[in-house]
């Protein structure tokens, strides 16, 4: 009966919040470094794309798998990726490699039920939003307390 509970919250939030963002194309430069990045269709690995309030231009680019993200920084002369605490300037060719490696993993690597109820699926532990999950690591299930840590980041 929890589990319900928490899934009709969550999906009413889902409901309002489609109704009260709007939707804007991304630029022209983090697409060409998506693609750099990702072979093939977008679509098969990005889920979700929102702008990271921060006094650099930063997006936070959100996965298919498992609710994991990474963040696009752009800088002057390059996008730099930041895969957790590393980051990689796409305009060196080997940093680039590395990059695409670390997403490689990022994406192969399983996402864990820490509740340990087999019937769910472990988009109960997500941090809300418009994605499956806002949260690469949201290890406790806290649901507001992901998403102030999250903003506080930014």
């Amino acid at each position: 009966m929890n589990s319900l509970r928490k899934q009709i919250k969550k999906e009413i939030k889902t409901l309002m919040e489609g109704s009260t963002i709007r939707r804007y194309p991304a630029p022209d430069v983090v697409i060409k470094a998506l693609k750099e990045l990702f072979p093939g269709p977008l679509k098969r690995f990005v889920d979700n794309l929102k702008q990271v309030n921060s006094t650099t231009p930063r997006y936070r680019v959100f996965l298919k798998e498992g609710g994991k993200y990474f963040d696009l920084v752009l800088e002057e002369m390059s996008v730099v990726v930041e895969i957790g605490p590393k980051s990689y300037w796409l305009v060196n060719v080997s940093e680039k490699q590395e990059a695409i490696r670390e997403l490689d993993r990022l994406l192969l690597k399983p996402v864990y039920n820490l509740q340990g109820d087999e019937e769910t699926d472990d988009s109960d532990s997500s941090g809300g939003g418009s994605t499956n999950s806002d949260t690469a690591f949201d290890d406790d299930g806290d649901d507001e307390e992901s998403e102030s840590e999250e903003t506080d980041e930014a």
